[in-house]
């Protein structure tokens, strides 16, 4: 087991509060449901989570992993390889299935 640290929050990463704020800006120019806002954050959290370099983790609005150099299988900053993560999920083709399925 390894010692944890906060790396970053979700606002250092993006203009919004949380990954929810981010999908309800997302649908900022429609009239989403609430059911569309639940299942769109669970996705993006979700495809964030697999975008994430192993050992770093979003919990909540934080991002979080090894404290320590020697205990992260992978190279680089934290704070750029948070970034590259979260800039590779694209909310529009993500979004687009939920908002036909809720919409018909």
């Amino acid at each position: 087991m390894w010692t944890t640290t906060t790396y970053t929050t979700w606002v250092r990463v993006m203009p919004e509060l949380s990954p929810r704020e981010t999908i309800l800006s997302f649908y900022s120019s429609e009239a989403a449901t609430e059911g569309e806002v639940d299942e769109a954050t669970k996705a993006y959290v979700q495809a964030l989570d697999a975008a994430l370099p192993e050992r770093i983790d979003l919990i909540g609005e934080e991002f979080v992993g090894p404290a320590h150099e020697s205990d992260r299988p992978w190279q680089g900053e934290p704070l750029d390889l948070i970034r590259q993560a979260v800039e590779s999920v694209d909310l529009g083709s993500m979004c687009e299935p939920i908002t036909q399925r809720h919409r018909g």
